[in-house]
C-alpha cells in the first residue's frame, strides 16, 4: 500500500492525568458549598418577608375594619392602617431586593464570575440588619469568604 494513500493520523491530545484535576473545577468545588447555602439562606429570608407583607395586609385589613376613635390628627395619621401598614411592608421589600442580589452574587460566585460582587454578598449576607435571615447568613458568609480566600480559589475567578 502507498503512504499517499493512506489516511493522515489525527495527533494525540493531550488528557488531563487523573492526578492533575482541572483548576476551576477544583475550585468550583469548594465555593459550591458556600453558594448554595447562601442562596438558601436567601430564600428563606425572601419567604420570610413574603409572609410578613401577607401578614400587614392582613393585618390592615382587620385595622380598618375597627371604628375609629377620637384622636389628636398627629395621633391619627400615625395609627392610621394605611401608614402602619406602609411601615411594615417597606422593610419586608426592601429584604426581598436585597435576598435577590444575594441570590444574583452567589449564582455568578459559582460560575467563578465577578468576584467582587462574591465578596459583597457574603458581607451582604453576614450583616445582620440588612441580611434576610442574619442568623444563617453570618456562618454560611464567613465560610463563602474562607473559600474565596483561597489560592486555588482566588486564581480561578482570573
Amino acid at each position: 500500500m502507498d503512504e499517499q494513500s493512506q489516511p493522515p493520523q489525527e495527533l494525540p491530545q493531550k488528557q488531563p492525568s487523573p492526578s492533575e484535576p482541572d483548576p476551576r473545577e477544583a475550585a468550583y468545588r469548594k465555593i459550591l458549598g458556600p453558594a448554595v447555602a447562601l442562596i438558601v439562606t436567601a430564600g428563606i429570608g425572601m419567604l420570610l418577608s413574603l409572609l410578613s407583607i401577607a401578614m400587614s395586609v392582613f393585618q390592615v385589613r382587620l385595622m380598618s375594619m375597627i371604628p375609629a376613635r377620637d384622636e389628636s390628627i398627629e395621633q391619627a395619621l400615625f395609627s392610621t392602617p394605611l401608614f402602619m401598614g406602609i411601615f411594615n411592608i417597606v422593610p419586608s421589600l426592601l429584604g426581598i431586593g436585597i435576598g435577590a442580589v444575594i441570590i444574583f452574587g452567589c449564582v455568578k460566585m459559582m460560575r467563578l464570575e465577578n468576584r467582587g460582587l462574591a465578596y459583597a454578598v457574603c458581607i451582604m449576607a453576614m450583616i445582620p440588619c440588612v441580611s434576610p435571615c442574619c442568623i444563617l447568613g453570618l456562618p454560611f458568609g464567613i465560610w463563602a469568604l474562607v473559600m474565596l480566600s483561597d489560592n486555588d480559589v482566588k486564581s480561578a475567578f482570573q
